[in-house]
C-alpha cells in the first residue's frame, strides 16, 4: 500500500497539472477504487496547509493534483516574478539593444531587423518596464515608437544614454575577464556586439518625442 501510495505521489508530482483517476486505475492495475480513495485521503493528510505543507495535495473533478500552499504566495512570488530578478533571455536583450541603439524606433522596424516576431519581447520589456512608448511615427497607422526608460539605465548602471558604448567598446568590454563585476552591461554588451554594426558612435539625441495622442 505504501509503495502504491508513492507511486501515486510521483505521478501526480511529475504529471504537472494533474491527473485524472481513471488515467491512474487503467496504468495501475492493481488499484482500486478503494485503494486510490484510501491513498488520497492519506496524501491529503500528508500534504495540507494544517501541517504546514509548502506544497498542497488536492483534488478537483475527477483530477487529482499539487499546488504550492498560498500562506507562502508572497515569498513565492518573490523568487520566482520573471525578469525582475533573473537575467534578461537573449532573445529579450536583442530586442532591448535595437530599441537602446535605434531609438525611437517601430515594432515592425525591430522585426525587420531581426527577421521574427517580437511581439512577446516587446510586450515582456514594456511590462518589467524597460521600455515604453514615447510617440508614434509620422506613417501610415501612426505605429507606436519605443524608447528606453530610466529603469534601463538603472539595470545596465548607465547615467544616460550616452553612456551606450559604441561597437568597438562593446567588442573590448566582451574581453573582460571580471565579468560579474559588470554583470548587466556584459549581458548586454554581448548581444548588442551583433545588432550595433552601423551603430559605431554612441548613442545621441537627435530624434524628437513626439506626443502621444489620446
Amino acid at each position: 500500500m505504501d509503495n502504491l501510495k508513492n507511486i501515486i505521489e510521483a505521478i501526480v508530482f511529475a504529471s504537472g497539472k494533474g491527473i485524472k483517476r481513471e488515467e491512474l486505475m487503467a496504468k495501475l492495475p492493481e488499484l482500486t477504487d478503494k485503494k486510490l480513495d484510501e491513498i488520497i485521503s492519506e496524501l491529503k493528510g500528508k500534504f495540507s496547509k494544517e501541517n504546514g505543507s509548502g506544497i498542497i495535495f488536492f483534488t478537483y473533478g475527477d483530477k487529482l493534483t499539487f499546488s504550492s500552499n498560498d500562506n507562502y504566495g508572497e515569498a513565492v512570488t518573490t523568487v520566482l516574478t520573471p525578469l525582475k530578478e533573473r537575467e534578461l533571455s537573449r532573445s529579450l536583450l536583442e530586442v532591448l539593444s535595437l530599441v537602446a541603439y535605434k531609438q525611437p524606433i517601430t515594432r515592425l522596424e525591430i522585426e525587420d531587423i531581426r527577421g521574427v516576431n517580437s511581439d512577446y519581447a516587446i510586450t515582456m520589456l514594456s511590462k518589467t518596464n524597460l521600455i515604453n512608448v514615447v510617440g508614434r511615427k509620422d506613417a501610415p497607422g501612426r505605429p507606436m515608437l519605443f524608447g528606453t526608460t530610466e529603469d534601463f539605465l538603472v539595470k545596465f548602471e548607465l547615467d544616460n544614454l550616452a553612456e551606450l558604448p559604441s561597437r568597438k567598446t562593446i567588442m573590448d568590454r566582451i574581453q573582460i575577464i571580471e565579468f560579474d563585476k559588470q554583470r548587466n552591461q556584459m549581458l548586454f554588451a554581448e548581444v548588442a556586439a551583433d545588432v550595433a554594426e552601423n551603430f559605431d558612435e554612441p548613442y545621441e539625441e537627435k530624434y524628437p518625442t513626439v506626443e502621444i495622442e489620446d
